[in-house]
């Protein structure tokens, strides 16, 4: 409407946010009560989007502009099927800079005759995604000398096709005790070409990147924003790679994943007994978290709930919380706001924040049936989020 027929909107500038009072007045009003119990709020968050947008369409036909009169330059304004399309790196600059949909790059450069190379989009599209891909497993790998090890649904098949149970988790109930009598379930190993393997009887030495999964465990998984547990599991009495027991494996891990309830631990062999250690599927396991790492993990996932409750407090029930990452050193705490806080709302936050901190409020922690879970009048939860039965319940501050 802007670009086109020229429309300036409501006296603030905007065109959309001028049509929620009319959105309300009608029957949509009736179908969604919402538009009259929030149309201020609605009208203010249309309006800073549509800002938002119009000063990145402002860029995106300048530079369109400047890419179509490069192309055309040499052309006498000739638009004929002899003119060179858009190039795909200029549209993904488009897409992936400024948040053009092709699709728009594509109307808009027909407009002025040119046509848009998709071919050369979509391959700078899945070279992106590439190198996104490549990242993420570049940084997994970085902590276990190159190698990293994730299951997918064939693995998973595999290990249920073998009547292996899913591993029975007491991250939350062991209060951090070792168990000695874990039994070793499955290894998997990654060769050097990259594939993953499922060994019952392996050959390892010091430094062999191993994922572990133990019928029962300690460890904490990533999940909900909170980083995964690290320590040591031992193997006990292993042999030497003939036939003879020797001693003990330790594992060092350093992460654990989850994946259809099978708790695989990413270890890297920290000591063997031999320079090659044979170890075989069956093997008693001892394990052992980090109860340092975990203890300063954990108040930082207690906050992240504090901060949303303070966030929700100062802010109103719009906010949302998105997402979070829960480490040793620091917690990240993504929440849906329409615009930026001001001094005096971050103040109010960390105000609350920090009487939580000083109050020093014990944490009461429950496991309970979903159903009751959800009864809980002051229960926060995570829209999306998909809660096993039964669910731990947490309070700080009170008894759950």
């Amino acid at each position: 409407a802007r670009q086109t027929l020229g429309a300036s909107g409501s006296p603030g500038g905007t065109v959309v946010a001028g049509l929620v009072a009319a959105l309300a007045d009608s029957h949509f009003g009736d179908a969604y009560p919402e538009l009259r119990a929030k149309s201020r709020a609605i009208a203010a968050i249309l309006d800073d989007e549509e800002r938002a947008f119009v000063k990145t369409l402002e860029r995106g036909v300048a530079y369109l502009d400047e890419q179509v009169d490069k192309m055309l330059k040499d052309t006498d304004g000739d638009t004929s099927s002899n003119v060179a399309p858009l190039s795909g790196e200029a549209a993904f600059f488009l897409y992936d800079t400024l948040g053009f949909p092709v699709d728009l790059t594509t109307l808009m450069a027909a407009e002025k005759g040119v046509a848009v190379d998709r071919e050369g989009f979509e391959r700078c599209m899945a070279e992106q995604v590439e190198r996104s891909r490549k990242d993420r497993a570049d940084r997994a790998a970085a902590a276990l000398g190159g190698r990293t090890i994730a299951l997918g649904a064939a693995e998973t098949a595999e290990l249920a096709s073998w009547a292996i149970p899913t591993t029975v988790s007491t991250a939350t109930a062991s209060d951090l005790a070792s168990s000695s009598n874990t039994k070793l379930e499955a290894m998997f190993f990654v060769d050097d070409q990259g594939t993953l393997h499922n060994e019952r009887d392996a050959l390892v030495a010091k430094g062999t990147v191993v994922g572990v999964i133990l019928d029962e465990t300690p460890f904490y998984a990533e999940a909900g924003g909170q980083v995964a547990d690290v320590g040591t599991i031992t193997l006990r009495d292993v042999g030497d790679g003939r036939s003879a027991t020797v001693g003990d494996v330790t594992l060092e891990v350093r992460d654990v994943q989850s994946y259809a309830g099978y708790v695989v631990h990413v270890a890297v062999v920290a000591d063997a007994p031999a320079p090659v250690t044979r170890v075989r599927v069956g093997a008693t396991a001892e394990t052992a978290v980090d109860a340092d790492h975990r203890s300063r993990v954990a108040p930082n996932h207690s906050m992240t709930h504090s901060l949303n409750h303070a966030l929700r407090a100062v802010l109103g029930d719009g906010v949302d919380q998105k997402g979070s990452l829960c480490d040793a050193d620091r917690l990240r705490f993504d929440f849906s706001h329409p615009k930026a806080l001001t001094a005096d709302e971050l103040g109010a936050v960390e105000a609350r924040v920090n009487a939580v901190i000083a109050a020093d409020a014990p944490v009461d922690a429950l496991v309970v049936p979903l159903d009751e879970a959800r009864g809980i009048t002051s229960l926060r939860a995570v829209f999306g989020e998909a809660y096993p039965d039964p669910v731990r319940v947490v309070a700080t501050g009170a008894r759950v």
